[in-house]
């Protein structure tokens, strides 16, 4: 849960009293209808040789560093930023989580302990990770990231032990979804109809053939702004794609010191979980490619499986860093050459999460706002298929 956030008072407000720790949505500086904060006067700037003020039209920016810092920060379940009263009076609702509604007495709401807030104010001009970034700290909020039913939060990563079992099956399910993303990126990037070599089992790349990619004739006409999204992560470019390298380090790891008796049981065979995120990525694959639905009913598929894209790739290259680096470390896994999941990129990617976060940036340039509303529906979902296939790993 996210916490340690800032808010500001909200003068005047009152609302009925919530269960304890409930999330609630709050007009920030409206006062439940209340009356808008005054406007602060600017300083003068006359005579000191600086323009005041920011240029009308102008939006706010940040720099790539601030992009990887808050993508770090949402896949290791970060802190969202304070809210200032400048941005509260510009009447933006938030959802905030109180951490102590004292008497609930009317007169002492505007000083409310809040345990965490999260914006839910998306600007669509800002960067599409942002605009992600923002979803999820809302879902969050929500509980629309919660596990499944009754299952319980991991345990954090401090306390995970890293035995070898455990990391033989988490590099099997991860081998597994991977291999269906892969192979579900190709089927949707391949002309309405044609035909595939597309079985129960996701395909290797390597026995695939190359999609047709961009070019217009295969399809009759040029690709959608959608295809040209989701084309930028083919994995026969080489620049994102994981599933090889996850298969090269199951190798090694099998080869040098296949799992003995004193190990515990191994279990090569992915869980009912993890299997059925493999046939969720492979429908969608099939749903793109489908030729009897309209283009609409295709492109929107197209931008679901770019949910999924975006949940798997951020998070191995955010909290995947971690686990390499634990694992590489405790099972002493360099010697033997299985780090490749985790270092073993083209030349062209010396900063492979940067690059990854461009061209996320780029799809929002592609596609429209309904399209992009799309993905972030299917987010939430993606979000949690993608923490389940931590599970095998996560133990304390």
């Amino acid at each position: 849960m996210l916490s340690g956030i800032g808010v500001c008072r909200l003068p005047g407000s009152f609302a009925p009293r919530p269960a304890r720790g409930a999330a609630q949505p709050v007009l920030a500086a409206q006062g439940f209808g209340g009356a808008p904060l005054p406007k602060k006067a600017k300083p003068s700037t006359k005579g000191k040789g600086k323009k005041g003020g920011r240029k009308k039209g102008a939006t706010h920016s940040i720099t790539e560093d601030q992009a990887i810092k808050r993508a770090v920060e949402l896949a290791e379940g970060g802190k969202a930023r304070p809210v200032s009263e400048d941005e509260a009076a510009r009447g933006r609702l938030d959802y905030v989580q109180v951490k102590d509604w004292g008497s609930g007495s009317r007169e002492n709401m505007g000083n409310l302990r809040v345990a965490s807030t999260a914006s839910t104010a998306v600007d669509p001009r800002a960067p599409l990770y942002e605009q992600l970034a923002r979803h999820l700290a809302l879902c969050q909020m929500r509980g629309d990231l919660n596990p499944p039913g009754d299952q319980p939060p991991l345990p954090p990563f401090e306390h995970w032990v890293f035995r070898r079992r455990h990391y033989v099956q988490y590099i099997t399910d991860q081998l597994a979804v991977h291999r269906a993303l892969e192979a579900a990126i190709v089927f949707a990037l391949r002309p309405p109809g044609s035909n595939r070599d597309h079985s129960e089992e996701p395909p290797l790349l390597s026995t695939m053939r190359e999609s047709p990619g961009m070019d217009p004739r295969a399809y009759g006409s040029s690709p959608s702004p959608q295809h040209a999204a989701l084309a930028q992560f083919t994995p026969f470019s080489g620049r994102y794609a994981r599933a090889g390298a996850l298969l090269s380090d199951l190798d090694s790891i099998m080869s040098h010191s296949p799992i003995t008796p004193e190990d515990g049981p191994a279990v090569l065979e992915s869980g009912p979980h993890v299997k059925q995120y493999v046939q969720q990525l492979m429908a969608l694959g099939s749903a793109a490619q489908d030729g009897e639905r309209a283009d609409q009913a295709r492109d929107a598929a197209r931008m679901q499986l770019l949910a999924h894209v975006y949940s798997n790739y951020v998070a191995h290259l955010t909290t995947g860093t971690r686990i390499g680096a634990a694992a590489t470390e405790r099972l002493n896994l360099f010697p033997i050459s299985a780090t490749k999941f985790y270092d073993t990129y083209p030349d062209s990617m010396k900063d492979p999460l940067r690059h990854f976060l461009t061209d996320i940036n780029q799809v929002g340039r592609l596609v429209s706002s309904e399209a992009k509303e799309q993905m972030l529906e299917e987010l939430p979902s993606a979000m949690i298929n993608t923490s389940q296939v931590l599970i095998a790993l996560a133990k304390k």
